[in-house]
C-alpha cells in the first residue's frame, strides 16, 4: 500500500475508523486486512483493531457477543429488580 492509497482510504472513511468512526489520537489508523487473502478491508483505530483480533475475526463469536449484550441486560435487570 502506498501513502497515497492510505490517504485515499482515510478520506473515504471521513478520516476515522471504518467501524466506530473515531480517530486514533496522534497515531495513524491501522491497516486492516484479511489474513487469508491479504485483501485490505479498511483502516481501524486501535480499539476496534484489537477487538477484531481478540474475537479471532470470527463472525460466529461476534454474533454471540451481540446476542449476549442485547439479551442478558434485560434478564439481569429483571433478576436483580427490587420490586
Amino acid at each position: 500500500m502506498t501513502l497515497g492509497e492510505y490517504e485515499e482510504i482515510l478520506k473515504n472513511q471521513n478520516y476515522g475508523c471504518a467501524i466506530c468512526g473515531q480517530g486514533n489520537g496522534n497515531r495513524p489508523l491501522a491497516v486492516d486486512h484479511n489474513h487469508n487473502t491479504g485483501e485490505i478491508r479498511g483502516l481501524l483505530c486501535g480499539r476496534c483493531n484489537c477487538a477484531l483480533g481478540l474475537l479471532d475475526e470470527d463472525v460466529k463469536k461476534m454474533e454471540k457477543l451481540i446476542k449476549y449484550i442485547t439479551g442478558t441486560t434485560v434478564y439481569l435487570s429483571a433478576l436483580f429488580s427490587k420490586e
